[in-house]
């Protein structure tokens, strides 16, 4: 009996050393899923044990972007999500941000063409559209082949000498709204944004408390689309409205996800827009 004991302990010597010795396993910082929520395992590198990605598919991240859009993690947020598998945590090394972008159907330029001429010509404006590029995620997808396009606004980006478009899927379920820059006549790209609006005097604000303005296009507490860009990327991510606004006008918003805090434009109904 002795014998086996001291036989069973050299055995479990080697094997404690080799899993102190094991490096921790670096999570992508851009990763690509094809599903609707997101797991540890997509995070995970290819070359990664098949043990070590079998326990990452039982851990759940959330709800994964809307196809052609980007969901941003932070390192406490993935360390949060995973405080009840602390044996997993020490194995992984977490990157400072990770990236998750959602596979689709690809969006044609065509098609983003083709909604911007009717948009344009629905309000009786020239439609003498020049080149424009689709934004830099790639590819620009939604969740089915086709999906009919709308545009929900248009203006002009004095920094880029451009008009701005911004463009969804008609079913919001099937994409998020992407940004487009592209060349239009001046009167189609309609007028350089306007300076943000004084603020109403008392007796005005409490006179619009019945008789609402119909130019205001966000509300406090209200949910709400941002796109964001940084000049190599776009992305859509949901956030509430801190303030109210009007077209053109900054103002605060919160995004759930990164708990931060962005200023960004109101560019039309629920939705904003921002650079970093």
């Amino acid at each position: 009996m002795r014998y086996v004991v001291l036989g069973a302990w050299f055995l479990a010597v080697p094997l404690a050393f080799c899993t102190a010795d094991v490096a921790p396993v670096r999570l992508l910082e851009l990763a690509t899923v094809r599903h609707e929520q997101v797991w540890l395992s997509d995070l995970l590198p290819r070359d990664v044990s098949a043990t070590m990605r079998e326990a990452g598919e039982g851990v759940g991240l959330g709800r994964a972007p809307q196809p052609g859009s980007l969901r941003v993690f932070s390192a406490q947020q993935i360390a949060h999500l995973m405080e009840k598998q602390p044996e997993l945590l020490r194995r992984i090394e977490i990157p400072s941000t990770v990236r998750v972008r959602r596979e689709g159907w690809p969006v044609a330029a065509e098609a983003v063409r083709a909604a911007v001429g009717k948009f344009l010509a629905g309000q009786g404006r020239d439609h003498g559209i020049g080149d424009f590029d689709l934004p830099g995620i790639s590819p620009l997808a939604a969740d089915a082949e086709n999906p009919a396009l709308e545009v929900t606004g248009i203006e002009w980006d004095g920094r880029r000498q451009s008009a701005q478009v911004y463009v969804r899927c008609q079913r919001p379920e099937l994409c998020g709204h992407f940004l487009v820059h592209m060349e239009l006549p001046t009167a189609a790209a309609g007028p350089e944004p306007r300076e943000r609006p004084a603020r109403s005097s008392p007796s005005k604000e409490a006179a619009g408390a019945d008789n609402p303005d119909p130019a205001v296009l966000i509300k406090p507490g209200q949910s709400a689309m941002l796109v964001i860009e940084d000049g190599r990327m776009r992305m859509a991510l949901p956030v509430i409205c801190l303030q109210g606004g009007v077209g053109n006008q900054l103002i605060r918003v919160f995004d759930r996800q990164s708990r931060r805090v962005f200023r960004a434009q109101v560019v039309g109904k629920n939705l904003l827009h921002a650079t970093l």
